[in-house]
């Protein structure tokens, strides 16, 4: 369901605004066999038909001119999809009632930070209608558009409130519609105060893991439009080492050893997660949901000192290990950083002795 001011019927053109929330019905002779409504892309859609004749009707609230017929008789065959549109002449295609409004809008914002930085994504559908605005709380205020995170960096530690203001205009530029949502954050910058964060977040999942007397080390984030997905590794006193994967703030997989372990990067290419890194003397590399194990040996120039190796493990999205590879000799060993260039084909940089 369209309007378009050209009054041509043509559903295209730059001209072309989607009506959202219209009423559609699929009639069969006088009755009515189903009633939708059209969603935020002005589209609609009535499943598993059975073939035969119907009629769909466009249900016209406003009274507004229309470009098309809004009563059309069809007939549906085996397997067939027909298409139907309802073209309307300068509709407010924008302006809603309160409520729904504010329904279309009830799945609110994903919002991630990760030390002095804060991503901010709507989760609910952004139409032509929308108008998004940030205010980061620390005088810095900007348009939100396109569907991927907006970013920022606060300049040091401290406490603030985040608004996300979201508008509908009328044909004349007047609000008509308004809603804003604030969070409250914390933002705390630096290594020091990573300890802090992750006990927070896992005692809020009821982990078992207890963060008190360990060192953390941030190690990576890698951020895309399913989410954020960060290392980190912490160190008891004892010299037990947590190497600990989030997916957002939820822990999501862990893997455990004795002995030093460091991760330099962690990236996604194709629905498959990359992580680099060194480790020393051993590391098993175990998956979060499956028993699938790959056991990597560092090279140890005597059987009591090994210096670091490199690896490069990939994981599917459940971090189940698909692979692991370690490479070096007796020597120090690293991966700096890795570009993916293709599925199992990439580059990495860092320090070896050939």
């Amino acid at each position: 369901m369209f309007s378009r001011s050209e009054c041509d019927g043509v559903h295209s053109g730059q001209s072309h605004l989607a009506i959202s929330n219209w009423e559609v019905q699929l009639c069969s002779g006088n009755q009515v066999l189903e009633t939708i409504m059209t969603d935020n892309f002005g589209y609609y859609s009535f499943n598993n038909v059975t073939p035969g004749d119907y009629t769909i009707k466009s249900i016209n609230p406003s009274m507004a001119i229309t470009s098309t017929p809004l009563i059309v008789n069809v007939s549906i065959g085996d397997n067939e999809v027909v298409s139907v549109d309802f073209g309307f002449c300068d509709v407010d295609v924008c302006c809603l009632d309160e409520e729904t409004f504010l329904n279309e809008i009830s799945e609110g914002l994903k919002v991630l930070t990760f030390d002095c930085d804060v991503f901010v994504k709507p989760i609910y559908d952004i139409n032509q209608c929308y108008e998004i605005i940030i205010d980061w709380g620390d005088g810095t205020i900007e348009n939100y558009s396109g569907d991927l995170f907006a970013e920022h960096t606060y300049i040091g530690d401290g406490e603030y409130t985040l608004c996300v203001r979201t508008i509908k205009r009328n044909s004349e530029g007047e609000i008509c519609n308004e809603y804003e949502e604030c969070r409250s954050l914390c933002m705390t910058c630096g290594v020091e105060c990573e300890e802090d964060r992750l006990t927070n977040i896992l005692a809020l999942q009821g982990s078992n893991y207890n963060m008190k007397g360990y060192i953390v080390k941030h190690s990576d984030v890698f951020l895309d439009d399913s989410g954020m997905y960060s290392t980190y590794v912490s160190e008891s006193a004892s010299g037990q080492y947590n190497l600990l994967f989030f997916k957002d703030d939820q822990l999501v997989h862990s893997i455990q050893s004795d002995h030093v372990i460091q991760v330099s990067e962690i990236q996604i290419f194709n629905n498959e997660i990359y992580v680099t890194g060194s480790f020393e003397r051993e590391l098993l590399v175990t998956s979060a949901s499956s028993n699938d194990t790959v056991n990597l040996f560092a090279n140890c120039y005597t059987s009591t000192s090994c210096a670091p190796d490199a690896f490069v493990m990939k994981f599917d999205l459940g971090f189940n290990i698909i692979w692991a590879f370690r490479f070096g000799d007796f020597w120090i060993d690293a991966v700096e950083d890795i570009t993916i260039i293709d599925q199992d084909e990439f580059a990495i940089t860092g320090i070896t002795r050939i």
